[in-house]
């Protein structure tokens, strides 16, 4: 079962504080989507986190609206932090209607959102944060940990 942020955040706060701090300092992420066909689809997004959740505006017109409600499943990438240092997320996201989280997110969004737009809630399967150590020498390695809501967070080799 797909944990919230909230619950992200609780089990693993050292990763969650990482992501919150490289979505605030970019405040963008890339969230790839299927096409019908298969195919990635590739779009920059502005998440919003609150009420224990990650959300996503997502305008009428867009693409990457009818790739999520087609099949949810996504992928959530931040931009390169300080030594490349990656974070991203996967899982399946849902559409929101609950009226009290799109009053809240709507009112805590930096943006107005498009009238019309879908507000999605993104479920978390998987964490994977990476920094990688000496970048740009010959001895480059990379530090990864690994989250899933039903196992212990741990390194990766």
């Amino acid at each position: 079962m797909p944990a919230t942020w909230g619950m992200f955040a609780e089990s693993a706060p050292h990763l969650a504080g990482t992501g919150l701090r490289l979505i605030e300092h970019f405040g963008m992420v890339f969230l790839a989507t299927l096409r019908r066909s298969g195919a990635p689809r590739l779009h920059p997004v502005v998440p919003i986190i609150g009420l224990g959740g990650l959300h996503v505006f997502i305008g009428p017109e867009s693409p990457k609206r009818l790739d999520l409600l087609r099949d949810p499943r996504y992928a959530l990438h931040a931009p390169l932090g300080q030594d490349d240092e990656e974070f991203m997320l996967t899982g399946e996201s849902s559409v929101v209607s609950d009226p009290r989280v799109l009053a809240y997110v709507t009112a805590a969004a930096p943006f107005v959102p498009s009238p019309g737009a879908t507000l999605f809630s993104f479920g978390i399967d998987v964490c994977l944060w990476t920094i990688w150590e000496n970048v740009g020498q010959p001895d480059t390695r990379p530090i990864r940990e690994v989250w899933r809501p039903d196992t212990a967070t741990g390194r990766l080799p």
